[in-house]
C-alpha cells in the first residue's frame, strides 16, 4: 500500500517492557505472526527496530487501509465458530 505521495505505509508495533527479556520478545513476534493468519490488515513483515527515546523494540510491518470492523464485516459469515472464538480471544488478549 502506498499513500498519495508514493511512500509505503507501514504499521509499527512497539513492544513495551520487552527490553531485557528476549524470550518474551520472541513470543510477542510469534503472536503477531499468528495474527497475520487471521488478519488481512497486515501483509508483510519488514523487520525490527528500536525506539531511541524508550529503548523499546518496534516491529515494522506492512499495513493496509483495513480496520478490524471492516475485516470482521468481510469474514464473519465466511468463518466457523472456532475461528470466531480465536479472533475474539486475540482481540481481548
Amino acid at each position: 500500500l502506498r499513500n498519495f505521495s508514493g511512500h509505503r505505509v507501514v504499521a509499527l508495533k512497539e513492544l513495551k517492557n520487552y527490553k531485557y527479556n528476549i524470550l518474551e520478545f520472541i513470543k510477542a513476534i510469534k503472536d503477531i505472526t499468528i495474527d497475520w493468519f487471521y488478519s488481512s490488515c497486515i501483509t508483510g513483515f519488514f523487520g525490527i527496530s528500536k525506539n531511541p527515546s524508550t529503548q523499546n523494540h518496534i516491529i515494522v510491518m506492512e499495513s493496509c487501509n483495513n480496520t478490524i470492523h471492516s475485516f470482521l464485516s468481510d469474514v464473519f459469515l465466511k468463518i466457523g465458530w472456532e475461528s470466531k472464538a480465536e479472533l475474539l480471544y486475540q482481540i481481548i488478549e
